[in-house]
Parts: C-alpha cells; sequence; structure tokens
C-alpha cells in the first residue's frame, strides 16, 4: 500500500481541523456510503515519512478497528478524519502537518509533516 502510494500526485482536497490544516487525496474513490459516526471502521494503514515507512498495519496483516464516536466530526484525529471521507474500498494518503517549533516524534525530525496511506476495507453500519 505505502509504496503504491509514495509517487502521489499533488493533492487534490484540502480540509481543515482545529489542530491545523491538513490535506489529503484518494487514490481509489468509490461512491458507496461514507462513514458516519457511530459506525465501526475496518481498515490498514501505513504511516510514514517521505518514502520511509514507519509503521504499518497491512505489512502485519492486522487491520484496524476503530467505532467512531457520534461528535467524531468535533474531535477528529488524522486517522478518525481520513476514514470519515471514506467509503469501503476507498484508499486515501494524508498528509498531517507536525506543529512548528514542538518536539517531534521519532522517526519525524527531518519531517514537516506525517503522512498516513489509509484503506478501508469494511464499514458496519451502526444499525446493524
Amino acid at each position: 500500500m505505502a509504496i503504491a502510494c509514495k509517487n502521489e500526485p499533488k493533492p487534490i482536497v484540502r480540509t481543515y481541523t482545529k489542530k491545523g490544516n491538513y490535506e489529503y487525496f484518494h487514490h481509489v474513490k468509490n461512491n458507496s456510503r461514507i462513514a458516519q459516526g457511530g459506525d465501526s471502521v475496518v481498515f490498514h494503514y501505513c504511516l510514514r515519512n517521505k518514502e520511509k515507512v514507519i509503521s504499518c498495519t497491512q505489512y502485519q496483516n492486522k487491520p484496524v478497528s476503530v467505532t467512531l464516536p457520534p461528535d467524531f466530526v468535533k474531535t477528529k484525529t488524522p486517522l478518525f478524519a481520513g476514514v470519515s471521507s471514506m467509503a469501503a474500498g476507498d484508499s486515501i494518503s494524508l498528509f498531517y502537518p507536525l506543529e512548528q517549533g514542538a518536539k517531534k516524534p521519532n522517526g519525524f525530525q527531518d519531517a514537516d509533516f506525517v503522512i498516513y496511506d489509509i484503506k478501508v476495507l469494511e464499514i458496519i453500519s451502526k444499525e446493524k
């Protein structure tokens, strides 16, 4: 997944969060139902600094499952923000800026942003 996403075109969608702005673009975009608050979302993600993969659930074959809180729109983390714009089968690269002057996490000392490559495998509706 990360290898397929590393030569990405310039991000084409811009959105904002309370912690600053981030950019993302879709590699695959379906016209299916997008994840809603209360839904459970099963996905893989790779965390990278430019082309260097720091962590990747797909390499470990261990997808992540989260339930989006009903008010997640107000409390977005980068992963919640990513999956909130996705349907099952979608994949995106999300560029999350690191705060200027703040201590940077391990593996990102030379980076201006963190890249999350996200692929949604399944959305389980809260109604099920």
